[in-house]
Order: structure tokens, then C-alpha cells, then sequence
């Protein structure tokens, strides 16, 4: 895979990205002018619209990493975030030898080398799973999430029942991306919620892990589909505009958001220019940040 982050801004919006590889690759950019008006920043070149690639050798996985953690500190994720979490934990499959035990009639165990990660994401994982572990035990009819550490490795014996094809596979796909979270996160919510709307809140769950288009549409059928409520709203709009179109151009404000990774404080200001076919707000904050914003998952007030 030739690895690329790929973004369309607007011209004078790249610099955010030019630093931050400078920051990576501790050397200085090199602009290299018409026609193509690109940046080189070591290995890497930047497009007119703030895309990344490598030509010829592939930056390491570690490099990918934490490239995607200092464009997070600036809200500045890439267009394909989620094909790069993914890549990322394929990847991992392989070098490190993350595996799944074969199904069988009893059960599926998720194994992981304990030096894939560090202490804090560890802790940040168990947080995510006492959090979560409500929704997931209904969507999966799960008696418990128990998550076994050796000096080896960490051991998920989730599943102690027999399981179909597809219920295995979400639940690694769902492991993967929530050890993902745990690493990249700069915290994680640990009170575990009541919620009222299950199958809403896991769909904001996935939401929140990039399980977004047609591609999984599987793995959200299998998590959400026994699950109570209804995945439109977590309780229907009373105040706030029924359409979609007549939200985009209002002015929001932030009250309190659940997303791990941004660096938007309440009270942050911005437009709402998007409202997508899953109900998420895509704002143009003021302070450049394009955090969407998930109706009931998400606090925020129309100004």
C-alpha cells in the first residue's frame, strides 16, 4: 500500500501540515515551486491541498503513528483517518503477530503481544471497556468482557458461546479499533452510562471508531440489530430544526464533546456547513478545527 493523507484544502491552509512534518522528520521544508507548488519535508511531499505522500520508500508504521498524533493535537485529521486505522492495525497483524484464535463451537478469544501496548494505553483500553461494556455485552449477549494480562500478551475471552461468522468478525474489528482509540486518545471517558437509546449510542460508538459507509454495513447491522431504540435520534428533536437543510449556515456553539482526540474547549464557535445521511454536524469552527458533532452523543447549542 503506498500510504497517503489525504486532505482538500483551501490555498494558505497546508502550513499546519508542513510544520508538523517538520516536527517528525526534524528537518526543513523545501518549497519546490510552479508547477507543481508542492512542499518536501524529508521523505514526504505536500500537495497544493495539504496532501501527503511518499514516493518510493513507505514511512514506517511507527512514523504514520505519531505524524497522526501531532496532526491531531492541531485538529487537523486526514480526509481517510479511518483507512489509515485500519492499515495501521493490519499492519500491526503482521509484524507484531496480533491474532484471532480460530472460532470454534465454544467460543472466540482475541490475543494481542502485551508489547503492542504501552501502560497508560492498557489503562486507557480497560477504561474504554468498562465504559462500553454495557452496549457491548447487549449487542453480542455477552456475560462478561474479561481482559486477561500476562507478561506476554492480553487475552480477550469474550465470546464463551457459540458464535456465527459474522458476530466474530465485528467483534475483532471492533477489539481492533478500540485498542486503536487506546493508544491514540488523550483520554477516555470511564463511567460507564444508563443509556436510554442503546442502538443509538452504539451507533455514535462506531461512529466514533470510523465504522462509517457502505463497506461496514455488516458489522453495524450485527452490533446495533438486537439492540433497543432507535439509531436516528437518542430522543427526538424538540427545538431544534427538523431538516437537514435548514441547519446548514447556523451558528454553533460547543458545550461538551465525547470525541477523544480533539483539542476544542467548551464554548468554541463555528458554522455548521454539513449535516451527513447519519445526522453528524460538520462545523467549520472558527479556530479551523472540522470536528463533526453526533446529535445526543455530542453537548452543543444553536446560537
Amino acid at each position: 500500500m503506498n500510504v497517503t493523507f489525504e486532505y482538500d484544502l483551501p490555498a494558505g491552509k497546508r502550513g499546519t501540515i508542513v510544520t508538523n512534518l517538520q516536527a517528525l522528520y526534524d528537518t526543513k521544508p523545501r518549497y519546490l515551486g510552479a508547477p507543481s507548488y508542492e512542499y518536501q519535508v524529508g521523505p514526504a511531499t505536500v500537495s497544493r491541498n495539504g496532501t501527503i505522500r511518499w514516493e518510493g520508500k513507505q514511512p514506517s508504521r511507527k512514523d504514520v503513528r505519531d505524524l497522526l498524533g501531532l496532526l491531531g493535537e492541531d485538529d487537523f485529521y486526514p480526509d481517510n483517518l479511518f483507512d489509515l486505522r485500519h492499515w495501521l492495525e493490519g499492519k500491526s497483524d503482521k509484524e507484531t503477530g496480533t491474532e484471532t484464535e480460530q472460532l470454534v463451537a465454544d467460543g472466540l478469544t482475541v490475543t494481542i503481544p502485551r508489547a503492542t501496548l504501552t501502560d497508560a494505553a492498557l489503562e486507557r483500553f480497560k477504561a474504554l471497556v468498562s465504559a462500553k461494556g454495557p452496549l457491548i455485552q447487549a449487542a453480542l449477549d455477552l456475560e462478561g468482557l474479561p481482559i486477561e494480562v500476562t507478561e506476554d500478551e492480553v487475552r480477550m475471552p469474550w465470546i464463551q458461546h457459540p458464535c456465527t461468522p459474522a458476530e466474530a468478525h465485528a467483534l475483532t474489528e471492533l477489539i481492533g479499533a478500540m485498542l486503536t482509540m487506546a493508544r491514540d486518545a488523550k483520554r477516555v471517558t470511564v463511567k460507564a452510562k444508563e443509556e436510554s437509546n442503546p442502538r443509538y449510542a452504539m451507533r455514535c460508538f462506531l461512529l466514533r471508531l470510523g465504522f462509517i459507509g457502505p463497506e461496514h454495513k455488516g458489522l453495524r447491522k450485527t452490533l446495533m440489530g438486537d439492540l433497543a431504540g432507535s439509531a436516528a435520534w437518542r430522543t427526538p428533536p424538540k427545538d431544534e430544526p427538523s431538516g437537514k437543510a435548514s441547519l446548514v449556515g447556523r451558528r454553533i456553539r460547543l458545550e461538551d464533546t465525547s470525541d477523544p482526540y480533539t483539542t476544542l474547549t467548551p464554548g468554541s464557535e463555528g458554522t455548521i456547513n454539513h449535516v451527513d445521511d447519519l445526522g453528524t454536524l460538520h462545523v467549520a469552527w472558527d479556530n479551523g478545527s472540522t470536528l463533526g458533532l453526533v446529535p445526543g452523543e455530542d453537548s452543543y447549542t444553536l446560537l
